[in-house]
């Protein structure tokens, strides 16, 4: 082997890596090339969002509003903190998420003031709207799936704003439309 080879192949073995600490050549397979490695976060961030929920999962909803909606992420602590608050108080036992509680608040906090002005907030209403689909369509029925339709989509029907949701997600529309002549 020739000292090209030789220094090619050593070069493909290792890499470099930057932490708070500083950059380091570390071997490429090993485990600190692949805890650093920014694409492989990216990947992972993005399997996340593919499958609806994060590692430590909240319920679908929550993730996906966690993932999609960073707006909402007070509003899902709050809403937690409230529940773990009252566990303590009242020696409970962890349940999921009052996800009527979480769904009135993005209705109320997030979807409606904005919806006056949806060019200013169009990425935020589409990001909003995702959601919600995912999780008609994907979200367990009585769990997820019915706080989203009577706590968002019945509110924003009652108010007459179906059509300008139309305008941004006429996928979400037809869907609770289609659901809706069902019932």
């Amino acid at each position: 082997m020739t000292d090209h080879e030789s220094s090619r192949s050593e070069a493909e073995e290792f890499v470099t890596i930057t932490t708070i600490w500083g950059s380091f050549r570390v071997p490429a397979s090993g485990f600190f090339a692949s805890v650093y490695d920014p694409e492989s976060d990216e990947r992972d961030r993005l399997e996340q969002i593919r499958r609806g929920s994060m590692d430590l999962s909240l319920g679908k909803f929550q993730d996906l509003l966690w993932m999609l909606v960073p707006e909402s992420r007070t509003m899902i602590a709050e809403i937690l903190r409230e529940e773990l608050d009252d566990a303590i108080e009242y020696d409970l036992h962890l349940n999921r998420s009052n996800n009527y509680a979480l769904a009135f608040a993005v209705y109320d906090k997030l979807i409606r003031p904005v919806l006056a002005n949806i060019s200013e907030h169009r990425d935020l209403l589409i990001r909003c709207f995702v959601v919600i689909q995912r999780i008609i369509a994907e979200g367990n029925p009585a769990y997820d799936r019915d706080p989203v339709v009577m706590e968002i989509l019945n509110r924003l029907d009652a108010a007459g704003q179906l059509e300008t949701v139309n305008y941004l997600a006429p996928d979400l529309i037809a869907l609770y439309r289609r659901m809706k002549s069902s019932w």
